[in-house]
């Protein structure tokens, strides 16, 4: 067999390869793989990618998609085109769902980012990041984050409440992840949503309900009465919230309200509304009403944000009288260090473990321990059951204890309950 070698010189727009086979052309500076007669396009088999300018195969994409393999480069991003899309590098960005990409804002679920602009081509184009390494220059971190100097090594930044596309080191209410800064210049992008306070309040039609806004009540037969902490039959579930009418009003079981402090004095018993921080209990004197001395039967209501504002989250009624199966700790732990519950408590029994920080008792989580299994119920974002996550209190097991990691950033005193 005879070999020939063929040596291409010069500028030519078509290429064949072979007498049948398919032709390489260069159209309006794009490289295509047509077949021989130009009627379509031609296969091109390649290997998997590892730089991020390396074709993708379809295995590749596939496995991608799957979870069954890893990116080379640790970077997914995809080019965009919107016209006049009004974008900046760093933004965070969300797809709207009807094929437009829009600045994200974590003011509501619907609004949350999943991913950064890498890159700004023209005003009708854009490159989208992900996840994986994204670096940019400072200026364009500081436009987005509001710093000075980059991003903050180490440091998690979330998407922005308050400035849509833009980003802060401090979790909001619904904690959007968006990146992990690496260096001032570099972040990992892996959008997630940590937490998102939630509101759960119902409309209920009760003819002549006589409730007036911030009682405790409970569901009775068919309607709601006046909660009472004398018996637990009788414990509160909720927070009156709003009055409508004499035969409609709002019950709040989980979420934030806001009263005037004149509506607050009329069921706590205060003057100049709530004491911020305090936690309210149903009263076990008087129906409805909430007191912020501990009861012997402990229903808690709501904990104090403000004088005006409070975030309900009924909690079971339990009592330490004369009985041995509830106890209650405090343990101060400083930053970045952890302490286990068996080290509390002596043992770590199978039950439920409330914790909660005696300055922000609204940084607070629920533990449901089985021995073996653990679940962690929080509603603020700034506990996680991730160990080493910054900027956050994490509670995870580790060694076959329940460990409480503090990462956020100051010592912590926390109050333990156990119900076992």
């Amino acid at each position: 067999m005879n070999s020939f070698f063929f040596r291409l010189k010069g500028v030519a727009s078509r290429v064949l390869i072979g007498k049948a086979g398919p032709a390489l052309d260069s159209t309006t500076g794009v490289l295509r793989i047509r077949k021989n007669d130009d009627s379509a396009y031609d296969r091109l088999q390649a290997a998997d990618p590892v730089a991020a300018e390396d074709v993708a195969t379809q295995g590749w994409i596939t496995a991608i998609l799957s979870g069954g393999a890893t990116i080379g480069l640790g970077a997914i991003r995809a080019t965009i085109h919107q016209v006049a899309h009004g974008f900046s590098p760093g933004n965070a960005v969300y797809n709207n769902g009807s094929s437009s990409w829009m600045m994200a804002k974590s003011d509501s679920l619907s609004t949350l980012a999943t991913g950064i602009v890498a890159e700004v081509i023209d005003a009708d184009h854009v490159k989208i990041q992900i996840s994986g390494p994204l670096t940019l220059l400072q200026n364009d971190w500081d436009s987005m984050t509001g710093q000075v100097g980059g991003l903050t090594p180490g440091a998690t930044y979330y998407t922005s409440s308050a400035t849509a596309g833009h980003l802060t080191s401090t979790a909001p209410g619904i904690a959007n992840t968006i990146l992990v800064a690496q260096t001032t210049l570099t972040a990992y992008i892996l959008p997630q949503v940590l937490a998102a306070q939630k509101t759960l309040a119902l409309i209920i039609t009760q003819a002549s309900h006589g409730f007036i806004v911030g009682q405790s009540i409970r569901p009775s037969g068919a309607g709601w009465a006046l909660a009472q902490a004398d018996a637990p039959a009788n414990i509160g579930t909720g927070i009156v919230s709003k009055v409508i009418s004499s035969g409609t009003f709002e019950v709040t079981i989980v979420g934030e309200i806001t009263l005037s402090t004149a509506q607050w004095d009329a069921v706590a018993g205060t003057t100049g509304g709530l004491t911020p921080n305090n936690v309210y209990y149903t009263s076990p004197s008087v129906a409805g009403k909430i007191t912020s001395a501990e009861p012997a039967l402990k229903n808690r209501m709501i904990t104090a944000q403000s004088a005006t504002v409070a975030y309900v989250s009924a909690g079971p009624a339990y009592t330490t009288s004369g009985i041995d199966n509830i106890s209650r700790l405090t343990v101060t732990i400083a930053d970045t260090a952890s302490a286990t519950i068996n080290t509390v408590f002596g043992s770590e029994l199978a039950g439920i473990y409330d914790v909660w920080s005696d300055s922000d008792p609204l940084l607070e989580a629920s533990l449901r321990w089985d021995g073996t299994n653990l679940r962690v119920i929080s509603f603020d974002g700034r506990v996680t059951g991730t160990l080493t996550t910054p900027d956050s209190l994490n509670i995870a097991v580790s060694g076959g204890h329940i460990t409480i990691e503090n990462n956020t950033g100051a010592s912590l005193t926390l109050v333990i309950y156990r119900r076992i």
